[in-house]
């Protein structure tokens, strides 16, 4: 695990500060410095490094300083309240916030964390699950178009509700400011609706004439059902986004709960024809479910520490947002041309657009490789970080430029003389850059200038600011173009699923024996294979779909941000999700009157089970590859994001950033999904239309 420490020096007077990312089980800087080969005196790195791990942040009280301006923030080391370990976090002086800015202490999902999200997730689909699953009888109570319609009040919510997450939920959290008391407020009004109208389905289901009162009771249910699906698969994207845990086991538990149906289902005796026996006990069991489902939801925001990190992870992207976006900040149009190209944001008259913290830490006066190493980008060294009012401390850094700017350029008149020992002119710089070594700020600041990577960003200085970044905020349309392939991938997964789950009741046995009627009488034929077989089907549906969830932990995603292994691998399963879809077709022309296909249950059974094992397969791994597609580059994979000791690896970083853009795509996703539904119906309707 890391933590952020923030060494400070008490003789410097300008409090200069040098962030080191260290290894808190093992005490050593995870970054090493590299030192100029002319140089034989010892690098003072060590004893810096030395001071940063020993330095004891000070309480809150001491960072602040009400006197100063409100618009000053400071960037410290504090105690983690969840685990005692370290963290950065900012404090806003005007209003005395404390804003973590560490994400979760692991990259790996506890299994605690995992049950609970599981039983979460199985509450949000249970009582959908519950009703669809007595096609049986509401087929012989309703009519055949029952079991269609119900399918389509039940999922047609989902559409409406995942557009309207997708656009209003991230304003809501940032709005609010309190990640845990929005999704908390989101799941009591989700697991609510779906007990009280969970509880209302007995008494709307009696006869055909209460179809349209069962269909209100339904679009309630399947309205509060979307909430609690949109909202946990956020929490599953940006939840350990590196680990593929938490998302397998929110799919899992949302078809897991065909097994609780199913068991009460058994138990109760209800469905399996058109006796009404049992039917109250059937129901009022599924609301007890429900409400456990709801207490492991609450556990799971309160209980698990990597779940409280990641909230306020979120919040902090949000409240530094805020403090780089206005509040009192100075505007963008206040700062001069010099002061740009000082931050390498090129010729100065246009100031391109960046993020929250970007701004926060540019309104700070932070050198570019902190704001680099901060906002998600390229590591590359350490320089001073300065606390203070922004003026005083930007004349001393003007100031320190024009004198550093103006050795350098009597330095570039000797040039061909630098190797050369023993002239006045290498005795002059061996001077000056001893002298520059002395101080915290000038050790940093050269480190800074002689690495080749600074050299390096020095030459295009445009590039190292504006250089993609997975934490800058995309727009919509740059969202969908890296996440269309595992939109694709899941529309055409999930569209065929749904529409041969449809068509369930329309399956004969090849025992079908048009003289028995519902209720168990025949001529000498046993009505087991054919009364009850569409239930068989669909629990054979959820059962493949439920097994195919998490053998996705059995498949090795592509590692890193390597392009090419990515777009393989999408490629790949793209083919194979539109093979299957070969299945679509044979299977309604098996189910129709008359068919040419020979009727045989065993064989629909299979080819049901393989289907649906499929389709729980390739959407979780849509699922599970969608951060991946937001973090490929473009570039060849390296051991890190570039070279030399002064770079972290890639997953690494991220693993420590925020990624504000993984609940937008989950959002993007959710409302694929949901229309992917409704396509499925539509093919079923055509069918059906065609005869």
């Amino acid at each position: 695990m890391f933590s952020s420490i923030i060494g400070t020096n008490d003789d410097d007077d300008d409090h200069d500060s040098v962030i080191q990312m260290v290894d808190s089980s093992m005490s050593r800087p995870l970054l090493s410095f590299a030192e100029d080969s002319r140089c034989s005196t010892p690098s003072p790195t060590a004893s810096l490094v030395q001071n940063a791990i020993s330095y004891t942040a000070p309480s809150v009280s001491e960072q602040l300083d009400t006197s100063r301006a409100s618009n000053t923030s400071t960037i410290y080391s504090a105690p983690n309240l969840l685990n005692g370990e370290e963290q950065l976090v900012a404090v806003r002086q005007g209003n005395q916030r404390l804003l973590p800015l560490t994400a979760t202490t692991t990259t790996v999902a506890p299994v605690q964390d995992c049950i609970f999200m599981f039983v979460a997730a199985g509450g949000c689909t249970l009582c959908i699950t519950a009703i669809l699953s007595n096609l049986v009888y509401y087929t012989a109570v309703m009519g055949m178009e029952s079991y269609f319609l119900l399918n389509l009040v039940l999922y047609a919510p989902m559409l409406p509700i995942t557009i309207f997450q997708t656009l209003y939920d991230g304003k809501f959290d940032q709005w609010i400011g309190d990640s845990h008391l929005t999704y908390t407020f989101r799941g009591i009004f989700g697991y609510i609706f779906l007990i009280l109208g969970t509880g209302m389905v007995p008494s709307v289901s009696r006869n055909e004439n209460q179809l349209f009162a069962l269909s209100l009771v339904s679009l309630v249910i399947g309205l509060a059902s979307a909430v609690l699906h949109g909202i946990l698969k956020q929490m599953a994207s940006f939840i350990y986004p590196q680990c593929g845990r938490l998302a397998a086991a929110a799919a899992a538990g949302m078809q897991a709960s065909a097994l609780a149906v199913l068991v009460m289902s058994y138990l109760s005796g209800f469905g399996d024809g058109s006796s009404t026996q049992g039917m109250r006990f059937f129901y009022y069991s599924i609301v007890a479910m429900v409400v456990v489902s709801g207490g492991c939801y609450w556990r799971l925001l309160y209980e698990c520490a990597g779940v409280s990190q990641s909230m306020q992870r979120k919040d902090s992207y949000y409240q530094l947002s805020n403090i780089g976006d206005g509040d009192g900040d100075r505007d963008s149009d206040e700062i001069s041309g010099e002061e740009e190209r000082k931050l390498g944001n090129g010729d100065g008259e246009e100031r391109g657009a960046s993020s929250g913290l970007e701004s926060l830490l540019l309104d700070q006066n932070v050198n570019v490789e902190i704001l680099q190493e901060r906002d998600g980008l390229t590591l590359t060294s350490t320089s001073p970080l300065r606390t203070g009012s922004f003026e005083s401390d930007h004349d001393d850094y003007r100031e320190h430029e024009h004198e550093r700017e103006g050795q350098e350029s009597e330095q570039a008149d000797y040039g061909h003389y630098d190797a050369i020992e023993g002239t006045p002119q290498y005795q002059q710089q061996r001077y000056q850059q001893q002298q520059q070594q002395q101080s915290p700020q000038g050790m940093a600041s050269y480190i800074s200038r002689s690495s080749p990577a600074r050299q390096q960003q020095q030459q295009q200085p445009v590039q190292s600011i504006t250089s993609p970044s997975p934490n800058i905020l995309l727009s919509t349309w740059e969202l969908w173009e890296k996440t269309r392939p595992a939109c694709l991938v899941l529309m055409i997964t999930v569209a065929s699923s749904m529409s041969v789950a449809a068509w369930f009741n329309r399956v004969q046995s090849q025992y079908y024996n048009p003289n028995s009627n519902i209720n168990g009488a025949d001529v000498g034929v046993s009505t087991y294979s054919h009364e009850n077989f569409p239930q068989i089907l669909f629990y054979t549906r959820l059962v493949g779909d439920l097994l195919g969830r998490p053998a996705t932990l059995c498949v090795c995603l592509p590692q890193g941000n390597r392009k090419d292994k990515i777009k393989l691998f999408m490629s790949t399963l793209i083919t194979f999700t539109v093979m299957r879809l070969i299945f679509v077709p044979i299977f309604f022309l098996y189910a129709a009157e008359n068919s040419i296909i020979p009727k045989n249950d065993m064989a629909a059974i299979g080819g049901v089970f393989a289907f649906a094992f499929t389709s729980g397969f390739f959407a979780t791994l849509s699922y599970q590859m969608a951060p991946l597609l937001l973090s490929m580059d473009d570039n060849e994979e390296k051991e890190g994001v570039g070279s030399g000791p002064m770079y972290l690896p890639h997953d690494d970083l991220e693993a420590r950033m925020s990624n504000p853009n993984l609940d937008r795509q989950t959002g993007l996703i959710n409302v694929c999904f949901s229309m992917s539904i409704l396509m499925g119906f539509a093919l079923t309707f055509l069918v059906d239309t065609l005869g």
